[in-house]
């Protein structure tokens, strides 16, 4: 990547397309660092943590129109709450 970085600034550099910029070459190198350390935090290698699927598949229902989860995830999921019941309407006769 540091390598493909280079060889860029270096051809901006030789066909002159940086030569009205007012950059010195150390502002050049400056702006080659924070692509390579931009494009390292972004392509970095993501840990994996037991029981957690980031990447856990959807699939579509057809019949509904909606998505579905797997069920493992809906599994994962159980100790959620239920939704409260609404608040009795109070004008509302019994």
């Amino acid at each position: 990547l540091k390598r493909v970085i280079q060889e860029l600034f270096d051809s901006f550099i030789r066909e002159g397309e940086l030569a009205e910029s007012g950059m010195t070459l150390k502002d050049i190198q400056a702006v080659g660092q924070s692509f390579l350390t931009t494009l390292e935090s972004i392509h970095h290698h993501r840990v994996s943590y037991p029981g957690s699927d980031f990447e856990a598949p959807v699939r579509r229902d057809p019949a509904a129109g909606n998505v579905k989860r797997k069920e493992k995830e809906k599994k994962e999921d159980d100790h959620r709450p239920e939704p409260a019941a609404p608040a009795p309407d109070p004008g509302r006769k019994v």
